[in-house]
């Protein structure tokens, strides 16, 4: 509680620091983020008050109002009074008690990808205003033509960072879930008869994490013969050749049902 009156929301993750008790590793980390969260979250606080002031806009839009430049963002829209937008990034949770950005401050209006995230957000905060438009970053998938399933087993694993915002108490038993569910993956590869990995990440959100990751994967596949290919760019480019995907709360999931791919 001390924290939370000392700290604005948008310089610092207080829900997940908070729920980090008995994992001082995560609250350590948190706090020795803190400056550069401090940094950020000036600097896009002062960016939008004088995109305001200095040229007129008249508006704020973010595609996520939980991470620090989002929520500065919206902070900053609601110190001149214009209104924010939240395109919406991504499917959400189905868990309402994730959703403390959502009961404090959405926007004013939040353009959801279909009618299940619609419901969720209005469950969350039932005062939400929010607009089904679609995605765009998903109408792609629509022109694209299914791929043949392929003669080979080649397997996508979607990598997801252990800062992912989702990755709290109330949505995992065990905050260890991510290295569990990568150690079972990699059990299965030493023994499973497949012909290639594809090992898609975001390199720029953990760099060492997602570094360490793929080197231990390219050495287990080349000790097996196993064709790996790292991939960080569009994900609908990630799916070319493969036969199956394996995801851990990560979107890339929604992305194979379009294409078709288990």
């Amino acid at each position: 509680e001390a924290l939370k009156a000392a700290a604005p929301a948008a310089l610092i993750d207080l829900e997940k620091t908070g729920r980090a008790v008995g994992a001082p590793a995560a609250v350590v980390a948190q706090f020795g983020a803190f400056r550069g969260h401090l940094t950020t979250a000036y600097g896009v606080h002062r960016f939008v008050e004088e995109s305001v002031r200095q040229l007129g806009a008249s508006a704020v839009v973010v595609i996520c109002t939980c991470d620090v430049p989002g929520r500065a963002a919206l902070l900053g829209a609601r110190a001149v009074g214009v209104p924010l937008v939240h395109v919406q990034h991504a499917c959400a949770t189905d868990v309402p008690e994730q959703a403390w950005y959502v009961a404090e401050e959405p926007g004013d209006v939040v353009l959801a990808p279909g009618e299940r995230d619609r419901d969720w957000w209005q469950r969350c905060n039932p005062e939400a205003r929010v607009v089904v438009t679609g995605h765009a970053l998903w109408d792609v998938y629509h022109s694209v033509p299914r791929p043949e399933r392929p003669e080979k087993m080649v397997i996508l694993w979607g990598d997801q960072s252990p800062t992912n915002q989702a990755q709290t108490a109330d949505y995992w038993a065990s905050r260890d879930v991510p290295e569990l569910a990568w150690q079972a993956f990699l059990k299965y590869l030493e023994q499973a008869k497949i012909d290639g990995v594809v090992f898609k990440a975001r390199k720029h959100e953990t760099p060492g994490y997602t570094e360490g990751r793929w080197w231990l994967l390219l050495d287990l596949c080349m000790k097996r013969g196993v064709e790996c290919r790292y991939h960080d760019g569009p994900p609908v480019e990630a799916f070319n050749g493969v036969s199956l995907a394996v995801v851990q709360d990560s979107n890339l999931g929604v992305e194979a049902l379009h294409l078709g791919i288990p």
